[in-house]
């Protein structure tokens, strides 16, 4: 190799760099590797003239550029294949990397010496420049070994400037790339030559890539990161390890600049030395944050050992955290410098002109690298990168953001709803300096910089609702700053948006903003009291009027639904619009009305829901009307709490419009029921549920002005409920909705159950419409709608504990404690709701022939039960279907259990039963019952049957025999194993004794319940709306 690179460089060069070496080494192995040839030896006579000058002639002649290209070429192959080519001696010894550092120091010279002014193209730079590709890969190697060695900081030293050297000449080949001028040689030469340009620089980003990946990228002097430039500091130099490397971002730029203008057979090669540069700046940052952490840790415990221990008020010294922020404070201080370089290379790399190639890495760079040396212009560039036009940046910037999976939501804010990066960038900086930096509150603009409302439709979106997210965060919650101006400009740039876009038509990235606006609008609304303050106010560009319109004419059925939640909560503060001066004055409903025009917008909104029942209608204005009436009709429902009289002489003229008005889109919203749009539908059932949903434990007292068109609503919503649970027409999408509507209607109307009106004119009355719902409740048990969807019992059980429950304390006059063996219609018709409920279901419900109705009644009472337990933990034990179920227990636990053991039970009626088996036992554990004569009874029930064992495991015949004696059904008719349609066998149900036979060992008999319940599987109570409501 070295004979090789002497013939390239010529006689002359090859002594001065071997003069060079041989004055950096000492030992006589050394010396005699460095005059290594190809072991020829030439005997010249001194004495002889010719001789000499023959020599002299020989060894300073240089080869030509063919043969220089063959020989660089063999050089590359040599160092390819022989890995172990350096390794002539013990690596433990100092100058044992003298062959690495002759070809080093050899192969440097053949690049600069071929390379020269109009060769750039030519055969043997392209060879020259593959070997030094390969020469770095064996140096990097060596250099990492000898980073894990002592004693050797000489070696490091001369391979460190090898490597610094051959930086300098991958930097010097790109460097004309990156400034734009790389491609004009290229266009007026031949297409060898271009492909030949192409190899080298292709070769030159192999050099950057190998050096950013090793150990070379943690020097000290930061040769990798300015172009291959070392720079040399003095041994009591008071800078930091961090700025001492991260000196200079000449490479950066350099490689963004070739990422931008490169051609597009070589782009990839140039993203990709990005990439690995990215990745030995990252690695710097964290080795250096480790270094800082370790010495505050050594610090900390040195100066701590005093300090007690433990303390009683880890909140009472806040000096401590002051400490810390001072801390964060200076070193921030520290790498200000880099990030104010880094930043604007990459908001220029960022522009929608750079190609894709140059965003994405801007991106990246900002999520892995700028994130943590300035937090708060990473969040501003990568709010603006949300909204790229390639799929793959803006989804980068928005996971970043932790925004990629909650945008469009409704805002739940649960712990698994953040990701973890989310949450770190939450933590580092607080919403009063992103909203001074993204939105633009600083009176200094920088240019090529730009804020929201430059910002793209998409882009607008996500940055919504980040800013939402930082606003709920807990720095912006519990933090020492005020935040209430920010909250104030957040809330005027939504409505500013909302403002641009009133009276045009949108396409589908603007509705989509529109959505998100009108979400974190509603979370801020129903959030601040200084916010539904500023809408009411006359001086903003978008106010309480421009909302209620748009709640009717947005095309966008998520805004119109967001929108009338905050004209809810607008009508429902009635402080709002009261004057200064009466703010002790007694609330004015007349005068509230007049103000907020809740009467005007729920007369606009009886109009247009009249208008969906004839020949043309506008959807998207009925559904509208449906969510603004519901939120108009419960805001002055709750308002008018003492429930106006139908008789009083003193009411207003206005508010018996208003009650009129109501009392007609309630009538309008039942109608609706039936509608066949399936979305007017289902807006209308979700609007019945807005209107008459409450916020104590008690339904408040239904107002006589809206007995007659809630009883033609409770009508329509019964013959809904047949219908879409019919044969013919099932639809479980449809009954999930209704059923919901149908338990807010029946707990609603609890005050009027015995109400009948003393006009012919009226069809229905209040009172028997409330039966019929109820028992078209208990038959979607079993019907159609649920043998395609069997969760709808869960639904069932939901609204029945709802109506049973409206009123936890009210005296009832037909209260019974005895009840008949045999269901009687007419008796459970009389009963109270809680009594009807539990009636109805253990005398004719579980007791069904039909199999479909047996498994569909176990959630039910699971549900019962459920609900029961949660009022009991909350103290509530004096409610009236609390005492009736703790009264019941025995009843529960034994359908439970007779349930479980039904052949024909699926796998939801199963884990029903077992759930609801750990409720009893929970319910009455909370009631003061130690549960003992329940655990008894379970583990009886487990263990002992008149077969002399457990029915759980009773063999075929005797299986049998009892379901011959419960069915009436044939004794020799023929039996498979397999037990109904569940598929489980008798044998396989001896899980559950196995169970009791456990807890008993354990001498825990409470045990079973906690194995009961790991015993269910099914997907019902992982869904979000039960995991709280049966799995504690």
């Amino acid at each position: 190799a070295q004979s090789l690179l002497t013939l390239v460089i010529g006689g002359v060069a090859s002594i001065s760099v071997t003069n060079r070496l041989m004055s950096q080494y000492k030992l006589e192995r050394s010396v005699d590797t460095l005059k290594l040839g190809l072991s020829v030896s030439y005997h010249v006579d001194n004495t002889m003239e010719t001789h000499q000058k023959a020599l002299l002639s020989c060894c300073r002649k240089k080869v030509d550029e063919f043969t220089s290209a063959k020989a660089l070429k063999f050089v590359a192959k040599m160092l390819e294949e022989n890995p172990k080519l350096f390794h002539l001696c013990d690596l433990q010894i100092d100058e044992s990397d003298v062959a690495a550092v002759s070809i080093g120091s050899l192969t440097l010279s053949a690049f600069g010496d071929l390379r020269q002014p109009g060769s750039s193209g030519s055969a043997a730079v392209e060879s020259v420049a593959s070997l030094l590709n390969a020469l770095c890969l064996r140096l990097t190697m060596f250099y990492d070994a000898r980073m894990k060695q002592s004693g050797v900081e000489t070696s490091r030293a001369r391979i460190r400037q090898i490597l610094a050297k051959s930086m300098v000449q991958a930097s010097a080949v790109l460097a004309p790339m990156s400034s734009g001028h790389g491609g004009s040689s290229t266009l007026g030469s031949s297409a060898k030559t271009a492909n030949t340009q192409l190899d080298i620089r292709d070769h030159c980003y192999g050099v950057v890539c190998t050096l950013a990946r090793s150990t070379f990228c943690l020097d000290e002097r930061g040769a990798l990161y300015d172009c291959g430039n070392s720079r040399s500091f003095p041994e009591n130099t008071n800078q930091t390890h961090f700025n001492r490397t991260l000196k200079s971002i000449s490479t950066a730029s350099m490689l963004f600049g070739c990422v931008a203008n490169e051609v597009e057979m070589l782009r990839p090669r140039a993203t990709s030395a990005l990439d690995a540069l990215l990745s030995a700046y990252v690695r710097v940052v964290t080795s250096t944050s480790e270094n800082a952490r370790r010495i505050d840790d050594g610090k900390s415990n040195t100066k701590t050992e005093s300090i007690p221990t433990t303390s009683t008020n880890p909140w009472a010294d806040i000096r401590i955290n002051d400490a810390v922020v001072d801390k964060k404070n200076d070193n921030t201080k520290e790498i200000d410098g880099l990030s104010r370089s880094l930043a604007p290379l990459l908001w220029t790399s960022s522009r929608r002109s750079q190609p894709k190639s140059s965003r994405l890495a801007a991106v990246r760079w900002s999520n892995e690298l700028l994130i943590h040396l300035d937090a708060k212009n990473a969040i501003h560039l990568l709010c603006f990168l949300s909204g790229d036009d390639d799929a793959t940046v803006s989804m980068i910037a928005k996971k970043a953001l932790g925004v990629e999976s909650s945008l469009g939501d409704d805002v739940t804010f649960n712990e698994t709803e953040w990701s973890n990066s989310s949450e770190a960038i939450l933590s580092s900086v607080t919403f009063t300096e992103l909203m001074e930096t993204i939105v633009g509150r600083e009176a200094e603009v920088i240019p090529g910089r730009p804020k929201f409302a430059e910002f793209v439709v998409p882009a607008k979106a996500a940055t919504c609702r980040f800013m939402l997210q930082s606003l709920f965060s807990e720095g912006s919650f519990y933090g020492q700053e005020s935040c209430a101006s920010a909250v104030d400009d957040y809330v005027m740039a939504i409505l500013g948006t909302f403002a641009d876009y009133q009276g045009r038509s949108l396409s589908r990235e603007e509705s989509d903003l529109l959505d998100e606006c009108s979400i974190c609008l509603e979370s801020c609304v129903s959030t601040f009291r200084e916010t539904r303050v500023a809408l009411t106010s006359s001086e903003i560009c978008y106010g309480f009027n421009d909302i209620a319109g748009q709640a009717v004419l947005s095309i966008s059925s998520k805004t119109r639904r967001h929108l009338s939640r905050i004209m809810g909560c607008l009508y429902e503060d009635h402080c709002l619009w009261n004057d200064a001066s009466d703010l002790s004055e007694k609330f004015s409903i007349s005068q509230w009305l007049e103000k907020s025009g809740l009467i005007k917008n729920a007369e606009m909104c009886r109009e247009i829901l009249e208008k969906a029942f004839e020949s043309s209608f506008v959807a998207c204005e009925v559904h509208g009307a449906a969510f603004l009436g519901s939120s108009c009709l419960r805001a002055f429902r709750l308002g008018d709490a003492n429930g106006t009289a139908v008789d009083s002489h003193n009411v207003s003229p206005t508010i018996t419009k208003c009650w009129s008005v109501c009392s007609r889109i309630v009538n309008l919203l039942g109608k609706g029921l039936m509608h066949a749009d399936e979305v007017i539908g289902n807006a209308c059932a979700q609007g019945l549920v807005i209107s008459f949903s409450y916020d104590g434990h008690d339904a408040p007292i239904l107002n006589p002005f809206l007995y007659e068109g809630f009883a033609l609503a409770l009508n329509e919503l019964n013959s809904a409920l047949k219908k879409f649970n019919s044969i013919d027409h099932a639809d479980p999408t449809r009954a999930s909705t209704l059923i919901r509507a149908a338990g807010v209607l029946l707990a609603a109307s609890t005050s009027g159950a015995g109400s009948r009106s003393n006009t012919e004119d009226v069809s229905v009355d209040l009172g028997p419409a409330r039966l019929q719902c109820t028992e078209a409740l208990f038959s979607i048990l079993g019907g159609a709608a649920y043998r395609k969807d069997e969760e709808l019992s869960l639904a069932v059980g939901e609204a029945l504990a709802a109506y049973a429950d409206a009123f936890g304390n009210a005296k009832w006059s037909n209260e019974s404690e005895i009840w008949p063996d045999d269901y009687d219609e007419v008796f459970a018709f009389d009963l109270p709701p809680h009594q009807h409920v539990l009636y109805t279901l253990f005398q004719r419900e579980v007791t069904h022939t039909n199999p479909l109705k047996r498994n569909a009644s176990a959630a039910v009472l699971l549900a019962l039960v459920a609900h029961a337990s949660r009022q009991a933990n909350l103290g509530r034990m004096d409610r009236a279907m609390v005492k009736q179920v703790s009264k019941n227990i025995n009843l529960f636990q034994n359908s439970f259990i007779k349930l479980l053991s039904d052949p024909k039970s699926k796998q939801l009626s199963r884990e029903s039963c077992c759930r609801g088996l750990a409720a009893c036992r929970g319910l009455a554990h909370t009631l003061g019952d130690d549960g003992g004569i329940l655990n008894e009874r379970l583990l009886k029930a487990f263990g002992q049957t008149t077969y002399g064992g457990s029915a759980m495991i009773e063999t075929e015949s005797q299986a049998r025999e009892r379901r011959n004696e419960r069915d009436g059904a044939d004794a020799d008719f023929p039996e498979t194993e397999i037990g109904g349609a569940a598929g489980i066998t008798e044998s396989a149900l001896g899980a559950f004794r196995e169970m009791a036979a456990a807890a008993i060992s354990l001498g825990r008999p409470d045990t079973v319940y906690s194995l009961l319940i790991l015993s269910t599987s099914h997907s019902a109570w992982l869904a979000p709306r039960n995991r709280d409501k049966y799995n504690e």
